[in-house]
């Protein structure tokens, strides 16, 4: 997570239901459904769950993720992710352990 000005933070155990616009950083533990935007960072944890699509400047997946990203700079599904969608980025790191079913789409 990059040091910006704010963070957003859905906690283990909330549920939320609707569409997040945010300038900060964006750190799901929760479960989420719906479209988040963030212009900076969104941050999925090994507890967080989002159904729906997701765009910001850098993705990152610990948990789960069911629907379309779209990163400006990268996405990362780190061990034991779970990423069911298509993806749009400039950079996509997979680490071993983790899982993609979808479409990746480079961008410049």
């Amino acid at each position: 997570m990059s040091k910006s000005k704010s963070l957003m933070v859905l906690e283990k155990n909330a549920l939320f239901q609707g569409t997040l616009n945010a300038s900060g950083d964006i750190k799901i533990n929760g479960i989420f459904k719906g479209d988040i935007y963030s212009a900076n960072n969104v941050y999925i944890s090994s507890t967080g769950k989002i159904i729906g699509n997701v765009e910001a400047d850098n993705i990152i997946i610990n948990g789960e993720v069911n629907g379309n990203i779209k990163a400006k700079t990268k996405i990362h599904l780190t061990e034991n992710s779970i990423l069911t969608g298509d993806i749009i980025t400039k950079k996509f790191i997979i680490d071993r352990g983790a899982f993609f079913n979808g479409k990746c789409k480079r961008i410049n």
